[in-house]
């Protein structure tokens, strides 16, 4: 399987990593290295979103036993394309075209779900500080 990555992808990440590392209102000078971290941060997660969603159909479309020639990344996502001989989603059951489309925007559920528990959730902190000992039961 080939893992390919466009000049397309490359851009998108570049100009949303300028997008959220510029402020039009503070000067390029002013920015700060916590700034570069969490423009660096979204542009990674964008990223792996991305890949975690093909290699998703990949690997529910290998369950089947259909081969997977390879997976590309372009502007705002990527595809995931078969072998030749296996045909394509207009030629697998109705079944397997379910889950192998359904398994993409899973995984990214999934992405979204870990990232608001951990970074939103104060449920979270409430069993961390339990556990550990350290804050209040509030």
């Amino acid at each position: 399987m080939k893992f390919e990555v466009g000049f397309s992808a490359i851009f998108v990440m570049g100009w949303i990593f300028y997008r959220n590392l510029t402020n039009p209102a503070e000067s390029f000078e002013s920015q700060t290295i916590s700034t570069f971290l969490v423009a660096l941060g979204i542009v990674v997660i964008f990223f792996l979103s991305v890949v975690v969603h093909e290699f998703s159909h990949a690997a529910v479309m290998s369950l089947f036993g259909i081969k997977v020639k390879k997976i590309k990344l372009m502007f705002f996502g990527g595809y995931t394309e078969a072998m030749e001989g296996y045909g394509d989603h207009d030629t697998w059951s109705p079944f397997k075209d379910f889950c192998i489309s359904f398994v993409g925007p899973l995984s990214n559920f999934t992405i979204a779900l870990v990232i608001y528990t951990a970074f939103f959730d104060q449920s979270l902190y409430k069993i961390f500080n339990v556990v550990t000992g350290s804050g209040t039961f509030g």
